[in-house]
């Protein structure tokens, strides 16, 4: 989904999806050909719900991570380098 759909659905901005995406690394998105961010329906529909159970991003990000498929989801695990300090937590 777009970025603007992903953030009608979670309730916020596409401003704060970017913070989230660079301070948390997630939500994910994947590049359109003209540059467009698009986010999995699947995660977004994860992170709504973790974000409906806590009051916490980045307790949310965690949960909605360990709901998608094959489990968490982070920079590191897609480029194959290491975590960050603060994501190994």
């Amino acid at each position: 989904m777009t970025a603007e759909a992903a953030a009608a659905l979670l309730g916020t901005s596409t401003t704060i999806l970017g913070v989230w995406e660079e301070r948390f690394g997630f939500p994910v998105p994947v590049r359109s050909a003209d540059g467009q961010r698009l986010y999995p329906d699947e995660a977004m529909i994860a992170l709504r719900f973790a974000l409906g159970r806590t009051l916490s991003v980045a307790s949310a990000i965690t949960e909605a991570r360990r709901m998608q498929p094959g489990g968490p989801r982070t920079p590191s695990r897609q480029t194959g380098l290491l975590e960050k300090p603060e994501e190994a937590r």
